[in-house]
């Protein structure tokens, strides 16, 4: 959100963050209702909204075996009366690989009428840190946002 935000106010948009308008209250962290979350959209003036998701978090964890890989030719020495030969060789261990795929669903709303604008659904491989996720999804989001062409700069 705050990643969103600032991209939002470096193109020349206002943007508002839910956490200044809706703060979270760790001991009861249930949703607010609809009508509350409509009236706080309104006080703020704000002539959009938009709502990204976690949609479902998916892992895998797979072995992969190690393997050797030979050299097509051998290689010849010669050591005084007789010829040796060897075929150089690669090998690698085996190993687990451990890969996350997050799929987000982002809505753009308008305030006024509550409809839809732009709907992304997105699906993002294996990040790897939160600031790059993050960073990745802001730039591409910005990006559609702006493809719609349906944002007023101040």
């Amino acid at each position: 959100e705050t990643a969103l935000a600032a991209a939002a106010v470096a193109k020349g948009y206002e943007a508002v963050k839910s956490i200044d308008v809706l703060p979270v209250d760790i001991k009861n962290p249930k949703m607010p209702p609809k009508d509350d979350i409509v009236n706080k959209v309104k006080e703020t003036g704000s002539d959009a909204v938009l709502v990204a998701a976690l949609l479902k978090k998916e892992e895998a964890v797979a072995f992969e075996p190690g393997h050797t890989t030979y050299s097509i030719l051998p290689y010849y020495t010669y050591y005084g009366a007789c010829y040796t030969n060897w075929y150089p060789a690669v090998s690698t261990s085996d190993y687990y690989s451990h890969e996350k795929t997050y799929f987000m669903q982002s809505n753009f709303y308008d305030a006024a009428s509550e409809e839809i604008m732009v709907a992304v659904q997105s699906k993002i491989f294996d990040p790897s840190s939160l600031r790059l996720f993050s960073k990745t999804y802001t730039f591409n989001m910005i990006k559609q946002l702006e493809k719609a062409n349906i944002k007023k700069k101040k």
